[in-house]
């Protein structure tokens, strides 16, 4: 059993409304967006194996940040964004892990700043609150 396109963007879907109060829609444009972005990446190792990735654009990401520590925008620090963006990386590695077999752990995000040198490969491209982000679920061998 693996991890099937469908699944993520239902899952992405349900973290952004919960977490975030933002409905989350696929796009394509994030395959072709190159800008500030904050990654985080989450692992899962055990019986599956796989890299989840979220890439937000910068001022989504600042958002995000926001609404997580109900702060306003101006007041959002880069650890504040890093760490949003971070959680949900590791919520949606969480619930991606639970569709999987057991046997399953998920490893703490890591986070950083990125400005692509080219377009994201591969991933399913997302649009929340007028801004794009991208998700990808990268297995050994893909």
């Amino acid at each position: 059993m693996g991890i099937e396109w469908d699944d993520v963007v239902q899952v992405v879907g349900d973290v952004w409304q919960t977490a975030l109060g933002l409905p989350a829609v696929p796009d394509d444009a994030p395959a072709h967006a190159a800008g500030p972005r904050v990654v985080g990446t989450v692992s899962i190792r055990g019986s599956c194996q796989a890299d989840v990735t979220l890439g937000c654009d910068a001022a989504l990401a600042r958002r995000a940040a926001a609404t997580f520590f109900a702060v306003p925008e101006a007041s959002v620090t880069r650890e504040m964004v890093h760490d949003a963006v971070g959680e949900l990386a590791n919520m949606t590695g969480g619930q991606l892990k639970a569709l999987l077999p057991e046997g399953c752990t998920l490893t703490p995000p890591v986070t950083r700043d990125d400005l692509p040198a080219e377009p994201p490969a591969g991933g399913l491209g997302f649009r929340a609150a007028d801004q794009t982000f991208s998700v990808e679920v990268r297995t050994p061998g893909s």
